[in-house]
């Protein structure tokens, strides 16, 4: 809070969980065939889907094509998201911070593009603000005016990496002499220190 990390906890699923629940529960080809699957045709939640809507994907052991409900689809996904979302809502509840997280909840990631990603988070968390995060940025360098960031990396897959960059960016301009490079360097050499003085 206030600038600084309050509290920390992961759950044991993400994106790649929900492609392998396509890729498992409908005998798709490939991983990279059901996550072609889950991006075009995925959707959040199922009762957003039409009920006469096909997907078409090449089945598991054969060369032949497959059809089925693409609400079949999204009910699989709908049901790892929202596992997801719990898994989280319990670790913010055990933080007992909820209450002071007046801006809400941020959802990234590949998984945050899915449409109804936001609508499902939001009847998961509740009373908390739901939103997707998209990494925007406009800098100023210096005599080159301002800097803005590629279009294809303004995703959610993306917020986490260019949220990374940027605070290194940032320390880099705060502490030209001491940037993160500098900083990382002596922090493993001193866990070396500290690891062979143990022996």
């Amino acid at each position: 809070m206030e600038g600084s990390l309050a509290f920390t906890a992961s759950v044991p699923y993400g994106g790649n969980h929900v492609s392998r629940d396509v890729y498992l529960m409908f005998r798709i080809a490939s991983p990279e065939e059901a996550e072609r699957v889950k991006r075009e045709y995925g959707c959040a939640l199922a009762e957003r889907v039409p009920d006469d809507e096909l997907v078409s994907y090449q089945e598991m052991g054969t060369l032949q094509q497959r059809r089925i409900p693409r609400r079949l689809l999204t009910e699989v996904i709908e049901e790892r998201m929202r596992e997801i979302f719990e898994l989280a809502y319990a670790e913010i509840q055990r933080s007992g911070l909820a209450h002071r997280l007046a801006a809400g909840v941020v959802l990234t990631g590949g998984g945050a593009c899915l449409p109804c990603t936001a609508e499902l988070g939001r009847q998961v968390f509740g009373a908390l603000p739901v939103r997707i995060g998209v990494p925007t940025i406009h800098m100023h360098a210096a005599g080159e005016g301002e800097i803005g960031m590629a279009q294809s990396i303004q995703q959610p897959a993306f917020a986490t990496a260019v949220g990374l960059l940027l605070i290194g960016a940032q320390e880099r301009m705060l502490h030209p002499d001491e940037g993160l490079p500098h900083r990382l360097w002596k922090w493993v050499a001193q866990k070396f220190k500290r690891m062979f003085k143990r022996r």
